[in-house]
């Protein structure tokens, strides 16, 4: 049985048990074959817009004797809506993995369960998420090789919310270690960030937004 990343586990243990799962950028396969292995996911497509990481998955779901299908597709392009139930998108930058959800528009719909895993950015793709009817229902950080990664949980309700802060912060929780540290990460970018812009005229309103923000991290991550 292959053995995940962390990172993946945690992937892995978000889906719901028993979905058709997809996962959107196919790589080595790993994810895929351990849905089906486990028997997390009913059924499991693996895509991915290139021919290389779906013969490497072909390989291996071959080796482990994995039912899986394999599907060459620009994001969600060439899957079947009525198949996906859980769509998996990880290990991309926020900006590739919004635009693959704005291009499939049958995801706004309440039997989907978005699982994604953004590279950078996390507030980028939270905002597009509460403002475009999308619930952010879990979010969990998680460290795995060193790094800082954080992976939410998604449906469509049709509400839309506008709070900044929440975009910065999301689900995580001042009582989780790996949470807090990957809120300390954020708060040590934006404090960067906003040391950039202080003396610039044209980035004051930005400079004003943002120092809400971090006084606003701050008090968070100090409550008790």
């Amino acid at each position: 049985m292959i053995t995940l990343s962390k990172r993946l586990d945690v992937i892995a243990r978000s889906v719901p048990f028993g979905s058709n799962a997809v996962d959107v950028g196919a790589d080595h396969g790993y994810l895929a074959i351990y849905l089906k292995k486990s028997g997390i996911a009913k059924n499991v497509i693996a895509c991915d817009i290139n021919e290389l990481p779906l013969k490497n998955a072909y390989c291996n779901a071959q080796k482990y004797n994995a039912d899986i299908q394999l599907c060459l597709s620009d994001g969600l392009e060439k899957i079947d809506p009525s198949f996906a139930e859980t769509i998996i998108i990880a290990g991309m930058g926020a900006e590739v993995i919004c635009g693959i959800i704005d291009r499939a528009k049958w995801l706004k719909a309440k039997d989907k369960t978005l699982i994604l895993q953004p590279m950078n950015s996390p507030e980028y793709l939270r905002e597009y998420l509460a403002t475009n009817g999308f619930l952010i229902t879990a979010e969990q950080a998680v460290e795995d090789g060193g790094k800082l990664y954080t992976v939410i949980t998604a449906k469509y309700d049709g509400r839309v919310i506008t709070d900044t802060l929440f975009y910065y912060k999301g689900l995580l929780s001042n009582k989780s270690d790996t949470d807090r540290l990957f809120l300390q990460k954020q708060l040590r970018r934006l404090e960067s960030w906003l040391f950039d812009i202080e003396n610039l005229p044209s980035k004051q309103d930005e400079y004003t937004k943002l120092e809400y923000i971090v006084r606003s991290l701050k008090q968070f991550l100090e409550e008790i």
